[in-house]
Formats: structure tokens, sequence, C-alpha cells
């Protein structure tokens, strides 16, 4: 025990924590506050409990902590004042961790401000080291939690992340070492804001509101797990590489592990245990092609219902067009089609796939074709908002003057090559 800095500190070692504490210089603060915030609606709190001066704060320096699970809130509602995360049995602090556990697990090294009140924890200014993926939070919020009257509680997480190895994160959390990340990146950003009932431990990705927003950069999607859960069926739903495999095309320009990417990005709007991405469709891009889905995943029941939106360099992969536009024969057919329909299949490098069924195995069926080079039109013939959410992506991120819903007759076209000696 010492005095230093007009704190005095002292060492601690035991099973479940090693380090040393500093005694706040000014011992008057108090959680006698109570936060009386309607528990659906949290954002005002974070700038209510954020304002403790650093003197009244202890300052905790800790080789290691040990959190026990069972010793934190199971439930929307906690049954006993010995738990480690009641609000009660709190003091404000400036906690640095260099290994922190929960459970059995290493969650990473972990630098934040603690603040409570007599109902309400706010654990911000956030800095976390967990698994190559770095995360932090703005200085006045991060993870809040907090109970009303009746003892019910509910959650909120503001969070940014970045990584320059994503998969290793991914692999880390799944739990299994024998699975690998359906996604290589190497870069990728993550921001994260999400609500839930019940304490911090009691979040689930089925029961949680809010958006999760992505941006990952030069990586590459490979083969899915059929039985993934938790944030691999997440990343389930932008795995491209399990759409492009079914839609039964040449992509070998993109392949050689995996469905290769220069920028994928996109948000997922979570909730009731549905992931939606109408408004920000999510969207890949490529050398040569580019990629938009709009739609819903259900992660409950694991299932998608979506719209795809594909991109492709028509004139240099003939065979595409010739599938979808019933058939050519592939080797007097692309030449003729070459040669007839140069024009045209310039104008027609936009397909759209229709998409449902399990995420592990869903059901992609072409349905028509774009023409990106007429004139645009008003949005009363451009279909759903969805539908137009993606074309007005297309048209900004590939530079594609318009895009436009055109029918293709296959027929006459047909009859067209018949007419040619």
């Amino acid at each position: 025990v010492a005095e230093v800095n007009q704190r005095w500190q002292f060492d601690i070692e035991s099973d479940q924590l090693k380090g040393r504490i500093a005694l706040p210089k000014e011992n008057n603060f108090s959680i006698d506050k109570y936060v009386d915030e309607p528990l659906s609606d949290l954002t005002d709190m974070p700038l209510i409990l954020s304002g403790v001066a650093e003197e009244q704060r202890y300052v905790i320096d800790l080789n290691y902590l040990r959190i026990e699970k069972d010793e934190s809130l199971e439930s929307n509602t906690a049954d006993t004042d010995s738990a480690f995360l009641l609000p009660e049995n709190l003091v404000a602090a400036k906690i640095n961790i260099q290994q922190l556990y929960w459970g059995d697990q290493d969650v990473g090294q972990w630098q934040f401000l603690l603040s409570p009140s007599r109902n309400a924890v706010l654990v911000h200014d956030l800095q976390v080291n967990y698994a190559s993926m770095l995360f932090s939070s703005e200085t006045d919020n991060g993870l809040l939690w907090a109970k009303n009257k009746s003892g019910d509680y509910a959650s909120a997480l503001s969070l940014a992340g970045t990584s320059s190895s994503i998969d290793k994160f991914i692999s880390h959390v799944s739990n299994d070492p024998k699975v690998q990340s359906p996604i290589r990146s190497k870069h990728a950003d993550i921001s994260i804001d999400l609500s839930w009932e019940g304490g911090p431990d009691s979040f689930s990705l089925y029961k949680t509101d809010g958006t999760i927003g992505f941006n990952f950069k030069d990586g590459r999607f490979l083969k899915a797990s059929d039985s993934a859960a938790g944030i691999l069926k997440l990343i389930g739903i932008i795995n491209f590489d399990t759409l492009v495999r079914r839609m039964k095309l040449d992509f070998s320009d993109l392949y050689k592990e995996g469905l290769s990417f220069d920028k994928v990005s996109g948000s997922l709007s979570i909730s009731d245990g549905i992931a939606r991405f109408y408004d920000m469709p999510i969207t890949v891009k490529s050398p040569s092609s580019y990629f938009s889905l709009t739609g819903e995943a259900n992660l409950t029941a694991s299932t998608i219902d979506a719209k795809l939106i594909a991109t492709l360099p028509v004139t240099s992969n003939l065979p595409w067009v010739a599938v979808l536009t019933g058939g050519l024969p592939v080797a007097a057919g692309v030449y003729i089609a070459s040669k007839v329909f140069e024009d045209e299949l310039d104008r027609l490098s936009s397909a759209v796939y229709m998409i449902d069924g399990s995420l592990a195995d869903p059901d992609v069926r072409f349905d028509r074709l774009f023409d990106n080079k007429k004139e645009k039109k008003t949005n009363s013939k451009s279909g759903s908002k969805a539908e137009s959410n993606i074309e007005n992506n297309i048209e900004s991120d590939v530079d594609i003057e318009a895009e436009i819903d055109v029918d293709i007759e296959v027929e006459s076209k047909a009859d067209k090559t018949d007419s040619i000696d």
C-alpha cells in the first residue's frame, strides 16, 4: 500500500484477478442518482451518466480478470444483490485489463471508463483488442444497461470495429476451431448499434433491435458451413459465394479460392429476428462485375427472401447471355450473337435473380435482364422501392447512366439469327 499522486494504491493478486487499484482523489462520488428514462429509449442516458470527474474515479490496472458467467445478470430481472453487474455494486472507475476472461473464454484486452448510477451502468470511452479486431466507442457512449423500478433490465451497445484479419475474429468467436471463416478481407470496418431486453449477457441476435453496418475491402468469400449460427449466420447473408455458385455461370475470372472482391458494403436492420437490407442494399464490387442484394433474412428460421442484380461485362462473357436468353449453341451461337447482337449485348449487361429458401442452400432463379444504357425513365416505371434502391446503387457505384426493366423477346432474336446466311 502506498500513496502516489495523492491516491492511495495497493496491489492485489488472486485466482480471479491480479493488478493494482488506486483510490479516488476525491471520495465524494455518489451513485444515488436515479436515471428515470424509459428502457425502450436509452438514447439520452449515456450523456447523463458519463459526467463523472476523473478525480472521483478509481483507477484499476489489472494483468487479468476472470468473470464467471453465473455471477452476471442471467435474466431480465435480477433476484440477487450479489450479481456482478448490478449497478448498485459498481463504482466509477477508469479500468485497464490486459487479459479479460468471460467464463473460460479469452475476450482480449479492455480499456474503458465505468460510470454507474443507482439503476444504470455505462461502459464508455471503450477500447478493445479482441482476436485481431479493434473495437472502440465514443467518449460518452458504449455499453449501457439499466433497470426500471420493477427491476426489469434493458441494454444498448454502440461500437465501431476495424480489423485487417476479420477471418481470425470470426473463427475465434464461433467457438469451433474446425469452422472456417466464410470471408477474408485485408481491411474491415464494422459499426454496431443494438439494444435488447435484459442485462449485457442476455444478448441474443434473435431478440435484439438495431443496425449493423459493414465495409470489407480486398478479400474473398469462401464456402460457408451448412450449420451456421450466431455471427456465422449474419455472414451467411452476405456470402455471395453461395449465391454465385447457384447462378450456374462462368465466373472463373473471379475465382481462385472462393469469390474474390474489391469491396463489400451494406447495412443490416435487425428487429424481431429478421435482418432487413432494403434501404441500403448489400453490394459487392470486383474488377469485372458488380452485385447488389436487397431483401430480408429470417435469422430464427435461417431463410432468405431477396433480389439480386448482377452486372457483368457481357461481350467478354457471352456464354452468360446465351444461358439467360434460351441457350444458344455454345459453338456457333456465341459467335453469331457477338456479330449480330453486339450493340444489344453491350446494353443488356445486368440480370435480376430472385432468391429464397434456406440461407445455407438458397434457390436462385433468373428473372430478367436490365437495359443499363437507355435514358432514365420516371420512378413509376422502375418497379418497387427496393428494386429502385438497387438500381440507384448500381447507377452511382458503377457509373451506369440509368437502369430500367426491359422484356427480352428470345423468340424474335432467334428469328433474326435464323435469317442470317
